[in-house]
């Protein structure tokens, strides 16, 4: 009985630490995505949380302690420009000091906004 005990002992610690090892294989980008889309994450917390993994690594929350992989910044930017309108004052104010909200589209002659 004991010995039983054991070996499910030692499976299940070696289930568990294989789950550890690809979530440290996840990257900071994909826990982000997936926290969004499973709606763990707000708006404006997704969007500054994209910030900071470009900018300010240090203060994202140490759940999102992976790597973050080869990428090229210019599309979070974009991102995030994008979604700047959207977000809260204190949001925006708070971004700002990183990324600067996009210009206003300019309006065509003879058409009315």
């Amino acid at each position: 009985m004991k010995i039983n005990f054991l070996l499910l002992s030692i499976f299940l610690f070696a289930c568990s630490s294989l789950q550890t090892n690809r979530e440290q294989n996840v990257s900071i980008m994909q826990q982000l995505e997936s926290d969004y889309s499973n709606e763990k994450l707000t708006d404006n917390e997704f969007y500054t949380y994209l910030t900071y993994s470009v900018f300010a690594q240090e203060n994202l929350p140490k759940r999102y302690n992976g790597t973050m992989g080869k990428h090229d910044a210019t599309p979070i930017i974009r991102k995030v420009q994008k979604a700047f309108p959207t977000l809260s004052p204190k949001t925006q104010k708070h971004i700002k000091q990183w990324i600067k909200p996009l210009p206003p589209k300019p309006t065509k002659p003879g058409v009315k906004p």
